[in-house]
């Protein structure tokens, strides 16, 4: 699970940006979180709201490039992603710091990237008993330290341009690197401006993981009762009374379609109790929709523990204490410069000093410009 990611000097944000998905001291919806064995509550979901160009989209890609970076460094060499309205920022390092946790095992990752060249890297682990953490990665300018299970790794061929946890990831076999590279690998990235047929062909061909899809249609007033791949096409099937009738993924209308595979990334999520970075997950569908899957993550159950969402979304009308807690909703700002920064509902101060309260119409304040990260137009 993810706890808490950050970045600096990455795209929209010169200073640093951190998403926590810790509890924060509030008392709304405590059946949301997930209760570790330490007694950590963890957020399972994050909706980030802002203006356009603020950043949001970019604070997703961020994860989205440190993950890329991980599974697969040779793709990412032209890696050019540093604030861009302040000429000193281009002479200092991309930063991201990653809080993740794999099984009853604690991970906090930190790199580094200047120029195309990894100059710092580390990579910290400990028991959820245990209060301190390990190095088990430690590498700068100076040379590399590697913990007592792989100092025997040969880095002799590891380059300048390569992150050492990417080399390990693909040098080592034990079960550490396997847990850690797992949870980078599985992250689904969605984004609404693009439907890919393959997130809903990854769901139809297990047949648990299908009926899942299937069993949670009704609710959401579609009438398809069987999803199949044929050879040339999927296969949606229709049932009105007394008459079906089989439409290729094609006949279908574009909304259901990223109804379909956004319920797709969903289940997926909840299978493999990993994250979803969801970029505008609202197009094309009705808010009622859209309220409904963000409700499927919001109450967690033993089995789908760890399944977490973060997207970046205009649509306002789920803004609601209904369904979000204040510690769930996020906002970015643009200052004068162009520097984005993020931060969350539940510790913002208002004009008046006061912090927002659980009660109050969200969506009403944040479109009147309570809360900031709105949009300055002028007619």
């Amino acid at each position: 699970m993810l706890i808490q990611f950050s970045l600096t000097n990455y795209r929209n944000f010169k200073n640093t940006a951190v998403l926590d998905l810790s509890e924060a001291k509030i008392t709304e919806f405590p059946e949301h979180l997930y209760r570790s064995s330490d007694n950590m509550g963890i957020l399972p979901m994050a909706a980030i709201y802002g203006p356009n160009g603020c950043g949001k989209s970019n604070f997703l890609k961020g994860l989205w490039d440190l993950r890329n970076l991980i599974l697969d460094a040779p793709s990412m060499k032209e890696f050019y992603p540093c604030f861009c309205f302040d000429p000193a920022s281009r002479k200092k390092p991309v930063e991201f710091d990653i809080l993740f946790r794999v099984d009853t095992r604690e991970y906090e990752y930190q790199l580094k990237i200047q120029d195309q060249i990894v100059t710092e890297e580390n990579l910290f682990g400990r028991d959820l008993t245990e209060n301190t953490f390990d190095v088990l990665i430690d590498r700068d300018s100076e040379g590399v330290f590697l913990c007592e299970a792989w100092e025997q790794t040969d880095v002799s061929r590891l380059e300048d341009s390569i992150p050492l946890l990417y080399f390990l990831g693909i040098s080592k076999t034990d079960h550490e690197i396997t847990s850690i590279i797992r949870f980078f690998k599985n992250m689904i990235f969605f984004s609404g401006h693009r439907i890919k047929q393959d997130l809903i062909v990854s769901v139809i061909k297990p047949h648990t993981l299908k009926a899942s899809l299937l069993a949670h249609l009704p609710a959401l007033n579609l009438d398809i009762t069987n999803i199949h791949l044929s050879d040339e096409s999927i296969l949606l099937t229709h049932s009105q009374q007394n008459h079906q009738a089989d439409l290729t993924w094609e006949e279908e209308s574009v909304g259901t379609r990223q109804l379909l595979c956004l319920l797709a990334c969903i289940i997926q999520a909840m299978e493999n109790h990993t994250l979803i970075l969801a970029d505008d997950p609202e197009i094309h569908l009705h808010p009622k929709t859209v309220g409904y899957l963000y409700r499927l993550l919001s109450t967690p159950k033993t089995d789908t523990e760890g399944a977490q969402l973060i997207a970046a979304t205009h649509e306002n009308s789920n803004m609601n204490n209904s369904i979000f807690r204040r510690d769930e909703l996020w906002l970015v700002s643009k200052d004068k410069e162009g520097s984005s920064s993020l931060y969350t509902l539940a510790l913002f101060l208002k004009e008046n000093g006061e912090k927002v309260r659980k009660d109050e119409t969200y969506f009403k304040q944040y479109l009147e410009g309570r809360y900031g990260a709105s949009p300055m137009i002028t007619l």
